[in-house]
């Protein structure tokens, strides 16, 4: 019985990696392209200076979401037969994070009118306006519980070339720097109208209709998610903090030449968080069925990330010098080495990908906050100690020991984090991986 459950589900977890990651491919192609012709536009300081508030950006993104983007998607699997508590999850949802959305807006416009120039000030204003619109991810999460990818991967797609073109026509009209922060919002505003369109199309919910906003479940729903807020705010502190300590100690053209690297070494992450998104339904289903399939599930899931991790940081250990000259130019040379440091870093965080749904499968989401709260810790002491020696390399380095601390060495202190402490250790190893192969010939009988 379970294998024909199994059977029946392997072509819809097959569909949704394959749309999830057709859409991250084809954007990490154009968007190689379009980071290294703004790159060399702007130059190491600029460049610098526009990822410094993207990173900003992309920390306060996950504060807004106040922890909620894994919740909804078990929530809505748990909840499938029933459209009523449906609405009410995601609408609830929805204005929550509206509302801290503007709280961080309001916050942000008192910060630059106290301390900021007037050309940083705009900036910073029109940067965070974007939270607005990253609001409306909630109807992305939405889908993933359904299980449906398809319509938001083409929006996604689509709206990530109409973006990229109007980053290309600014840098052939040599534009300047505030007009590539302009750009950033614009993104954002097309998803968000994107992702809307999709919804009423569908015809499913309504996220905006005020009768479904419930006190009680917004207090549930924070109630449970305050350690995600925080394990979230955690986890993007540590991948983005040696981009705000570089700003701070070393300046702008050292975060530009820390970027040009990052842009490369981080550009296959889709790869990991769509395989997991896709399968992460599928796991929680298998809980149900048994209790063996569902940790082989997670082993297998495991070796599988942790050997693409190792491949990509064997491929950019040896190329990504020559990689970096090709598409940056000599004025970027020195971000070959921390693209060597972050893709070896990459199989930690392969292994945090996949424990952190683990967790919220056990509803063990006050461990996640531990981990991250473990690891940002370390990685900030790291950045203080190394980056005065190091500069960028540091940085980078900083960044993998944090990674490493968080989601690896972490689970030894916890007894209740053995089992998947194991389940990590085992998957580098290549009788895992050969297990992990016939696991997935099993699954497909």
């Amino acid at each position: 019985m379970p294998n024909r459950i199994i059977s029946e589900t392997e072509f819809d977890i097959l569909k949704n990696i394959f749309w999830m990651l057709s859409e991250k491919t084809i954007r990490l192609g154009f968007s190689v392209l379009t980071s290294a012709l703004i790159a060399r536009h702007l130059g190491p300081k600029d460049f610098g200076e526009l990822n410094y508030y993207i990173a900003l950006l992309a920390i306060f993104i996950v504060v807004s979401s106040v922890g909620l983007n894994r919740i909804i998607v078990r929530d809505v699997v748990q909840s499938k037969d029933n459209r009523t508590q449906q609405n009410i999850i995601i609408t609830t949802a929805l204005y929550i994070r509206l509302f801290f959305s503007c709280c961080i807006i309001l916050l942000a416009v008192l910060y630059s009118l106290l301390y900021l120039s007037a050309d940083n000030f705009l900036a910073s204003i029109i940067i965070f306006l974007s939270l607005i619109f990253t609001s409306v991810d909630i109807l992305d999460f939405y889908q993933q519980g359904l299980s449906s990818f398809k319509l938001v991967s083409i929006c996604r797609t689509i709206t990530f070339f109409i973006s990229s073109l109007i980053r290309l026509l600014f840098v052939y009209l040599s534009f300047e720097f505030i007009w590539f922060v302009l750009a950033v919002l614009i993104e954002y505003m097309i998803t968000g109208f994107g992702l809307i369109y999709i919804n009423s199309k569908n015809k499913l919910i309504s996220p905006f209709s005020i009768k479904f906003f419930s006190i009680d479940k917004a207090k549930f729903l924070i109630k449970e998610s305050w350690p995600e807020i925080i394990a979230g705010f955690g986890a993007v502190l540590f991948m983005k903090m040696d981009q705000v300590m570089l700003q701070l100690i070393s300046g702008s053209e050292s975060v530009g030449i820390y970027l040009a690297a990052t842009r490369i070494s981080e550009a296959w992450y889709f790869v990991p968080m769509a395989v997991v998104s896709a399968t992460f339904p599928k796991v929680i289903h298998l809980k149900k069925i048994s209790v063996i399939a569902y940790y082989d599930a997670i082993a297998a899931l495991s070796s599988v990330l942790v050997y693409m991790a190792l491949l990509v940081a064997i491929f950019f250990s040896i190329y990504g010098g020559s990689i970096i000259n090709i598409i940056y130019g000599e004025a970027y040379a020195d971000s070959a080495i921390i693209i060597s440091w972050h893709t070896w870093g990459a199989i930690f965080l392969c292994m945090g990908i996949t424990s952190g749904s683990w967790l919220v499968a056990e509803k063990k989401l006050n461990i996640n906050l531990y981990r991250n709260i473990f690891g940002l810790v370390i990685n900030f002491i790291s950045n203080i100690i190394l980056i005065p020696i190091w500069g960028t390399q540091g940085a980078a380095s900083a960044t993998v020991i944090g990674l490493a601390s968080a989601f690896y060495f972490f689970d030894l202190f916890l007894p209740s984090l053995r089992p998947i402490f194991w389940i990590k250790t085992k998957s580098i190893l290549p009788t895992e991986f050969y297990k992990c192969i016939t696991f997935f010939v099993k699954f497909k009988n």
